[in-house]
């Protein structure tokens, strides 16, 4: 059995997005070490999702390594009805009780869209686009919608985790599973790129990525 971002009883290897893994050097302290270069000590809200643990995992990682990069966590809201509006309800409160926030990290792609439409509403600028100044915003899944966000400067960064990718992923790891039925695999883990004004023009649709067995961006 393969598994996909998990592990468990009868899983004999998984395919995991970078973005999903907590480890040294990983996705979330590239992140955190994006935000302090830029922002140093910034006043940071991170709005969490349902109490599922993979969530929590990044939340907890995320926030660890923010913390590590001198970053200061004001505050932790967390999205459990998964919507862009309740993350815009969310996040209207916070802007309110927090003026001087500088980042808002979210577990997912809806939530910053959700927290966009709140600061757009009360006026405060983004950082993304053409502007350097105002509050970051950032979400993870690089759906087409915040991908757009990226480049109209309605949300700084997206975490692209490539999914298709991970389905190349998968098949090679069925395959590695065919050839050697009865020997140990290790899991693969695919390359996740956060995405800001800096490169979101490198960005290329899924469909558009000249992928194959061989030529999978896996990390090392």
């Amino acid at each position: 059995m393969i598994g996909v971002n998990s592990s468990g009883e009868g899983v004999t290897s998984s395919v995991w997005w970078a973005a999903n893994l907590c480890t040294e050097g990983g996705a979330y302290d590239q992140q955190a070490a994006w935000i302090a270069e830029r922002a140093p000590a910034a006043k940071v809200i991170v709005m969490g999702g349902p109490p599922v643990p993979s969530i929590q995992n990044n939340v907890t990682c995320f926030t660890n390594a923010a913390k590590a990069a001198g970053l200061e966590i004001i505050d932790q809201v967390d999205n459990t009805k998964d919507s862009a509006a309740n993350a815009s309800t969310l996040a209207a409160d916070e802007i309110l009780r927090f003026p001087d926030a500088q980042v808002f990290w979210a577990y997912n792609d809806q939530s910053a869209l959700g927290i966009s439409a709140a600061l757009a509403s009360s006026g405060k600028p983004i950082y993304g686009g053409q502007s350097k100044e105002g509050v970051m915003i950032f979400g993870i899944n690089g759906d087409d919608d915040a991908i757009q966000a990226v480049r109209d400067g309605r949300i700084t960064g997206t975490w692209d985790p490539d999914s298709y990718a991970t389905g190349w992923a998968v098949a090679l790891a069925m395959k590695n599973a065919i050839d050697n039925p009865t020997g140990e695999h290790p899991d693969l883990t695919v390359k996740s790129t956060l995405f800001t004004s800096d490169n979101i023009d490198t960005w290329v649709a899924p469909l558009e990525r000249p992928y194959s067995l061989d030529n999978i961006p896996l990390v090392d």
